[in-house]
């Protein structure tokens, strides 16, 4: 409990409460939180009246989602100032507690009769270096930013919605769109030293969005949704680019999806440089921007459904081969984010949360957010450098104990690998030769048990029952 603790201070400490025994009880609750990470908290507490001084926490005005994670998100942008590379991947996600009857706060999600949370987040990693064939090797650093809200309920037909969304556009009223790289500009950018490129899906294919990032100096590698006219022939940029000749053809490998099984598809890749204009109504604010265009296109797919058609945006260099894998290589990076959305939902178990109204879940949303970068630190560690020792940080030492009980420790020690792959284990990961890596569940069904066994274990301990 007490590495927990350090944890949990590190994180938590300076957040901006107005009483102190706020950010005690915040620092203890987290602690629990990441020994236990579980989605209620009578479960991760143990005790009652941990639990109802739990209650009290996030029922204060003052513990907000913001304010749970400032000082989490100050220290992640502090290591972006620093010397190097950065891809600021950012997505949405959203929570559904429709198992529950209604919650105060909450708002609609697709499905009808549903209610929910919407959160997006834009993760910090850093490029510790570029392979060979284009591909970034990362390192997680932690949460740019993460905003979370209710959508409100929908007024009058979709005709009307429409309507008045066009004419919010106008108005510069505020849209839900604007939260794509509102982390970014109220930024400053990234010093001389420090290079910074936002990356995302379609949705943040945004002109506003690449401008704002064009001023501050942060690059930007987006896949493109709108057909926007190239300057100056006026021509749409999916035809334009289907146009360019062939740059060369690799493998590119695909990674395992829902119904869909991990595979490696040859490509065809094109590039191009091009001024894209603004949508009519943003003429008057901002100028054509120059943008690399990069293709990438199956050859000979299985099925017609299952080719891989990109074409990304990039304020990158675009003029070659490499340029574009490059283009390619740190676009491919946004399963991170996917993997994190993963983390928060299945690792923690947010939705499980029993909490009376929104406001009350956000605050705890906010410590399960960062619980859920550092299970995403372990299990991408355990990827990238699966040979290296584990660090003494990772998991406390009673949990190694235990892990050597049951399993017996590694000949060669603990490594990254051996430890991810264990703690699965427990989880009901069967470790096989040709199996891949564990999957969230079973790494969180592993955790929970671990954390349960070691509890045994030093209970055992101090009652010298077992030595």
């Amino acid at each position: 409990m007490e590495e927990a603790l350090d944890w949990a201070h590190g994180q938590f400490w300076g957040a901006h409460l107005p009483d102190l025994r706020l950010r005690r009880r915040l620092v203890e609750v987290a602690a629990c939180l990441r020994e236990h990470p579980c989605g209620t908290l009578p479960r991760a507490l143990g005790n009652e009246a941990a639990t109802k001084a739990a209650y009290r926490l996030f029922s204060h005005d003052s513990v907000t989602h913001e304010e749970v994670l400032r000082a989490h998100v100050e220290r992640t942008r502090g290591v972006c100032r620093n010397a190097g590379e950065f891809l600021l991947i950012e997505d949405t996600t959203a929570l559904s507690f429709s198992q529950r009857d209604s919650i105060a706060g909450m708002g609609p999600m697709s499905n009808k009769g549903s209610q929910g949370l919407l959160v997006h987040t834009c993760l910090a990693a850093k490029v510790a270096q570029w392979s060979a064939t284009y591909e970034p090797e990362v390192t997680l650093e932690g949460l740019f930013s993460q905003e979370c809200w209710a959508r409100e309920a929908p007024d009058g037909t979709r005709k009307d919605r429409k309507k008045a969304k066009r004419k919010s556009v106008k108005r510069s009223v505020p849209r839900e769109s604007d939260r794509w790289g509102r982390a970014l500009r109220g930024t400053d950018g990234p010093p001389g030293s420090s290079r910074w490129a936002l990356v995302a899906d379609r949705e943040c294919d945004i002109f506003e969005v690449m401008a704002d990032c064009g001023e501050r100096n942060i690059d930007w590698v987006l896949r493109a949704a709108q057909r926007r006219k190239t300057l100056p022939l006026e021509q749409d940029i999916f035809e334009a680019i289907a146009q360019a000749p062939v740059l060369g053809v690799y493998g590119l490998d695909l990674r395992a999806r829902p119904s869909v099984t991990a595979r490696r598809a040859q490509v065809e890749v094109r590039s191009l440089n091009a001024a894209i204009r603004p949508k009519r109504e943003f003429q008057s604010r901002y100028a054509p921007l120059q943008t690399g265009l990069v293709e990438v296109r199956e050859v000979d797919p299985p099925n017609e459904q299952d080719a891989v058609h990109w074409v990304l945006l990039s304020s990158w260099p675009c003029d070659t081969f490499a340029h574009a894998r490059r283009v390619i290589g740190a676009y491919a990076c946004r399963w991170l984010i996917e993997e994190y959305h993963k983390a928060l939902k299945t690792g923690t178990n947010i939705e499980d949360s029993q909490l009376s109204t929104a406001d009350r879940i956000k605050p705890l949303l906010a410590i399960h957010a960062v619980i859920a970068v550092e299970l995403l630190q372990l299990k991408l560690i355990a990827n990238t450098h699966p040979d290296d020792p584990i660090s003494e940080e990772s998991i406390p030492a009673e949990s190694l104990k235990v892990l050597g009980i049951k399993y017996g420790r590694p000949i060669n020690g603990w490594t990254n690998r051996t430890l991810m792959n264990t703690i699965a284990r427990i989880g009901g990961y069967l470790n096989r030769k040709n199996d891949g890596p564990p999957g969230w569940l079973s790494i969180w069904r592993g955790w929970k048990r671990l954390s349960d066994m070691t509890q045994g274990y030093i209970l055992a301990t101090q009652l010298n029952t077992y030595v």
